[in-house]
């Protein structure tokens, strides 16, 4: 090694000045978190395909499930391929000189972050479309989301566009924007899966309301308080991580990120079995044994031979019948 790559001042009193070598590079240094958060979508979506499985109770969800796992799965793996240095080489050689890829050390953070967001609205929109059935349909449940689904989608659409641009994003990072662009992108993300969990809780609490069963409403009051908490929690670290990207604290950096990355999958996971309680709570139970080859309500099989209408029934058909002999003679 050179006198020069060790520090140590130039011989003979020259004034020659070298350049330091920046000591910190975005990219390097967010990718380790990044392919956690990566891994951790990864295992969501395997946890969906098996969730939904074995809990689904709609037979014609099947495409939707398809639809989330495929997206879900399949951005998250591409996702884990750019962030690892072996992934992230495979995929810049594609494009033959890969060194204009190499010099922008925003690359990787911009293709992390567009495709977690693929993978976040995704699975979002899964739930999404569950709740739009659940509530029989009612656009005041669907609007609301749908509208800050699509602004997130916007804000995402304009990091991309920005992270992409080459020498803007220099300007972009300096200014501070940055800061704001990631905060609403982050807080968007956990307002949707806020009014997500309301409107699965609203369902759940009129399902138990009306058949006042008291575990069920053990089972509301305590997820109504775990979805709120967690969203909240989400808002404020997308809030603090704001912040941190203004200070550059590193440390504190990595610290809200990993956080930030384990709320938002469990708040998936947390609005999927909600989903999956309601689902229980609301389809009605049929018996194993149809009648006349359709299938009877397990409550209405029940009413229909306990009923005071059939015993009375049967009581009179036991009973001999009130006719006269002369009667038989005009039917004959």
């Amino acid at each position: 090694m050179s006198e020069y790559a060790r520090g140590a001042p130039p011989v003979g009193g020259s004034n020659v000045q070298l350049q330091p070598v920046e000591p910190f590079s975005l990219g390097l240094f967010l990718a380790p978190w990044l392919l956690g958060i990566n891994i951790a979508w990864a295992l969501n979506g395997a946890g969906l395909i098996v969730l939904c499985r074995y809990i689904s109770h709609y037979k014609d969800d099947s495409r939707w499930i398809k639809l989330a796992v495929a997206v879900t799965s399949g951005t998250a793996l591409l996702s884990i391929l750019v962030d690892t240095h072996v992934g992230f080489q495979i995929f810049v050689s594609w494009f033959g000189d890969a060194s204009a890829l190499v010099d922008n050390r925003f690359v990787t953070v911009e293709m992390s972050f567009a495709l977690v967001a693929i993978e976040a609205f995704t699975a979002q929109a899964y739930f999404a479309a569950r709740v739009y059935r659940l509530t029989n349909r009612s656009k005041l449940v669907i609007f609301p989301i749908a509208c800050l689904m699509l602004l997130g989608l916007a804000t995402g659409i304009l990091l991309t566009a920005i992270f992409a641009s080459g020498s803007g994003t220099q300007v972009f990072f300096n200014q501070g924007n940055l800061r704001w662009a990631l905060e609403s992108h982050l807080f968007i993300t956990a307002s949707v899966d806020l009014c997500i969990a309301a409107a699965i809780c609203a369902r759940l609490w009129t399902v138990t309301s009306s058949e006042s069963g008291a575990r069920a409403s053990v089972f509301v009051m305590r997820t109504i308080r775990l979805a709120l908490l967690s969203s909240g929690i989400s808002s404020l670290l997308a809030m603090a991580t704001g912040v941190l990207f203004l200070t550059s604290d590193t440390t504190g950096l990595t610290f809200m990120a990993s956080l930030i990355c384990l709320t938002q999958v469990y708040n998936l996971n947390l609005l999927f079995a909600l989903t999956s309680r309601s689902t229980q709570l609301t389809r009605p139970k049929t018996s194993d044994k149809p009648i006349f080859g359709y299938p009877v309500l397990q409550n209405e099989k029940q009413d229909f031979f306990n009923s005071q209408a059939i015993k009375d029934t049967e009581a009179a058909m036991s009973r001999p019948l009130p006719v006269r002999a002369d009667q038989f003679d005009s039917w004959r």
